[in-house]
């Protein structure tokens, strides 16, 4: 398989794989590094353009997108279904990650070292649980969503697609978080917080508006 996208976010995701068992990264597919150089022990294959042709040059049988932001790896997924329809998407889930029964997982999902999802938990694809992060029972996290290093949730939280909730963020049980929001860090949400919007603090305030696809990270 290849991992789409040579940075930061790739090579935690190279290394979840390295420690697996099943899925062999051939390289990666970038447009801002030269064809042939190594990231992270591995070879970058060629471009996102290229990819219908990568796939059979390299025998690829899948991937993952590893951008760290959430909107562009969303737009990135559809550029890819629509140049390659068909496209297999695999998940990048370390050995260290915990998925308790009951759960549904999407597809092109990265969790990470110490990552947990607990009892009948559903996590949209193409979405991020990073290092050390807990989504409790019966949660939803949407579709290219994501948990960074160390958030936890409570019990029946439900965090709508798009959404971003920064480090070290807790939310209690029962609270809606909706889509395209972004939760400061070490924030408390202790409240509702509703689409579009950037909140933060302990407790959580609403102190904005945001477009979608509004840079964050």
């Amino acid at each position: 398989m290849a991992i789409i996208g040579a940075g930061g976010q790739a090579k935690i995701i190279a290394d979840a794989y390295a420690r697996s068992e099943g899925h062999e990264v051939v390289g990666y597919i970038d447009a801002q590094r030269d064809v042939g150089s190594l990231w992270f022990g591995h070879p970058v294959l060629g471009r996102e353009e290229e990819l219908p042709d990568l796939l059979i040059k390299h025998r690829l049988d899948g991937g993952i997108v590893s951008v760290g932001d959430n909107f562009t790896r969303g737009e990135i997924v559809a550029r890819i279904e629509a140049r390659a329809p068909g496209f297999t998407w695999v998940n990048a889930i370390h050995p260290t990650a915990v998925i308790a029964g009951g759960c549904e997982i999407g597809e092109g999902v990265h969790m990470m070292a110490g990552a947990v999802v607990n009892p009948d938990c559903k996590v949209g694809s193409h979405s991020t649980i990073d290092t050390n992060a807990s989504l409790d029972h019966d949660s939803v996290l949407g579709r290219c969503s994501s948990l960074a290093p160390k958030v936890a949730t409570g019990g029946g939280c439900q965090i709508g697609d798009f959404t971003a909730i920064s480090l070290g963020t807790s939310v209690i049980h029962g609270r809606t978080i909706g889509e395209h929001a972004v939760i400061g860090a070490a924030s408390l949400v202790v409240r509702d917080v509703p689409d579009f919007v950037v909140a933060y603090g302990a407790p959580a305030r609403v102190i904005r508006s945001r477009r979608a696809g509004e840079p964050y990270l």
